[in-house]
């Protein structure tokens, strides 16, 4: 895996300066992240812990995106599919099997039977 932190840094530069031109984004954006230290998702690593660590390092980037029905609010979203030299995080896991019924076979259920299955 490339080194990733120059795109993830270059990722915040932009963040913030979106949080510098817009102070109601900003209060939004820290927030939300608040909220993620706050529920244990996120914390913040020690020196010893970012020095210290062996193994592989991949900075995962992210941004706001907000809903025109809330729009007092923004969900802040992982940006997994970010790339470095063509790879991204996506890139390197393994994909596993569609979670997902085709929308042809649940409506092919519901014609076969009172309550659909989503198989035929």
């Amino acid at each position: 895996m490339p080194e990733s932190l120059p795109m993830a840094k270059i990722r915040l530069a932009g963040i913030e300066r979106k949080m510098h031109k817009n102070a109601q984004f900003a209060e939004q954006y820290r927030a939300e992240m608040a909220n993620y230290f706050d529920k244990g998702y996120a914390k913040v690593l020690s020196s010893d812990e970012v020095t210290n660590w062996e193994g592989l390092v991949w900075y995962l980037p992210h941004f706001a995106v907000s809903n025109v029905h809330k729009p007092k609010k923004c969900r802040i979203v992982f940006d997994a599919a970010a790339e470095v030299g063509r790879i991204s995080l996506n890139s390197q896991l393994l994909k596993g099997p569609e979670q997902a019924r085709p929308l042809l076979n649940i409506l092919v259920g519901f014609r076969l039977r009172e309550i659909g299955s989503g198989y035929p």
